[in-house]
């Protein structure tokens, strides 16, 4: 897979695909915004938080629920310049 040649581009390609080019500008990109850049494969996801948050609002964003902690749910999300 080539590199991405734009920040859209790039935040449209979920984290699992991305070459180390890719993944370099994808934890530059969390730099810049001040946010953590996770990859998936290191986490573990709490798949009942998935029905807390809509469906909608899950893939219109591209969001993953990732934990809850006193009432705040934390997403991962693939753009967040995106909100």
């Amino acid at each position: 897979m080539p590199a991405p040649e734009n920040v859209s581009e790039l935040t449209q390609t979920p984290v699992f695909e991305l070459e180390a080019a890719e993944w370099e500008a994808a934890q530059k990109l969390a730099r810049q915004c001040g946010l953590p850049c996770l990859s998936l494969r290191d986490l573990e996801i709490d798949r009942a938080l998935g029905k807390r948050v809509p469906l909608e609002v899950l893939e219109t964003y591209h969001m993953v629920p990732l934990s809850e902690e006193a009432g705040v749910i934390t997403l991962a999300m693939s753009d967040p310049l995106d909100v």
